[in-house]
């Protein structure tokens, strides 16, 4: 019994507490979960939120090992001192890990062709649904909306449309779920070429956390026939263990500007191209016309009468080409007024959009 007692005692006397912080060497930010081992022993604990860390070493002159994914492991003799280290970021630590079927690898170990795109590029451009963050980010990948309303269907080719009978879609995967694309336009021009809805225009940008593509054969061993044009994957943010608890909160407010209007024919210059058509189709083609659409002088044509009279008080103005160089109201000796204008229709149309997003 005093044998047992000593040993303890001894133990006992040779542990040291210590204390530190870790902290990234590039812009002195704390680093949290930072692994610190005692060499030689099973002895180890993770720095906190703020990069800080407590433990108890066997012995003092112990050394302890500081490692870190996409840093530099450093193996440091503890001296005495409270310990400040400073961890080097190594990139070629770094690897992307994409998501393959069922699981995740490494995308060096992948030897099929797989396009990947993460939030951070996903969110570039401020788009306001997975589709249009996608256009144009991932090779091989060509997507179109169909039009411009909301929730509209879209076109999504992957490495070009290989089925002239069948849907050209690819799979979409969203959380292990699969999607149902939406219906295909009974059209010529784009049978089974698009969707007639979005099924991803619900699923909030910011709230995905990657998006694979696989676009060979890769994906048919796992998914079949229904890969055979190429398979979405996307996954969406959730929380993991060890997050601390947050509140994200973004805004934006864009404004959108037609850029260039079609530069076309004014008032004037249409009307007489417009007589011009009716003039060249009776000298090349022999279909004699009546009138001109515009004649040559502005004329009042009247409202005739079942016995073939005309009723004045029911008159409507025929402007000619001159009439738009000065556009305003014509009136003739029975009371009937007419007022020649015109319209730019872009002018009229076009107007500055404004959007603004919360989340």
């Amino acid at each position: 019994m005093f044998l047992a007692a000593c040993t303890i005692c001894t133990t006992a006397m040779g542990q040291v507490k210590i204390t530190g912080k870790v902290l990234d060497k590039k812009d002195n930010s704390p680093l949290i979960g930072v692994t610190i081992m005692e060499k030689g022993s099973r002895n180890g604990t993770v720095t906190d939120f703020d990069g800080n860390f407590t433990m108890t070493i066997s012995k003092k002159d112990a050394i302890l090992s500081f490692s870190y994914v996409g840093y530099d492991t450093q193996n440091v003799k503890y001296n005495g001192q409270p310990m400040n280290i400073a961890l080097v970021e190594n990139s070629a630590m770094l690897d992307d890990v994409v998501v393959v079927g069922y699981g995740t690898m490494k995308k060096r170990d992948l030897s099929g062709s797989v396009g990947s795109l993460d939030s951070k590029d996903l969110m570039k451009g401020d788009p306001v649904d997975m589709t249009k963050g996608m256009q144009g980010k991932i090779a091989g990948v060509q997507i179109n909306q169909n039009d411009g309303a909301p929730g509209a269907g879209v076109s999504i080719q992957v490495r070009g449309a290989n089925s002239f009978s069948t849907s050209t879609q690819p799979l979409i995967i969203v959380d292990g779920v699969p999607f149902d694309t939406g219906s295909t336009p009974t059209s010529d021009a784009n049978l089974n070429d698009n969707q007639t809805s979005n099924p991803l225009s619900f699923i909030n940008p910011h709230d995905i956390q990657s998006i694979e593509v696989l676009k060979d054969a890769s994906a048919t061993a796992i998914y079949g026939s229904r890969g055979a044009n190429g398979v979405i994957i996307v996954t969406t943010k959730k929380g993991s263990s060890g997050d601390r608890d947050n509140v994200e909160f973004s805004a934006s407010v864009t404004m959108s500007k037609i850029a260039k209007k079609i530069d076309v024919l004014d008032a004037y210059t249409y009307a007489k191209y417009i007589n011009e058509q009716y003039i060249n189709d009776e000298y090349y083609s022999g279909n004699k016309y009546l009138a001109l659409p515009y004649p040559e002088d502005g004329n009042w044509v009247y409202q005739v009468n079942s016995d073939n009279t005309y009723d004045y008080s029911k008159g409507t103005y025929t402007p000619s080409p001159e009439d738009f160089l000065n556009p305003g109201l014509r009136k003739d000796a029975y009371g009937n007024e007419y007022y020649v204008d015109c319209a730019n229709w872009q002018d009229l149309i076009y107007q500055t959009g404004y959007t603004q997003e919360y989340n």
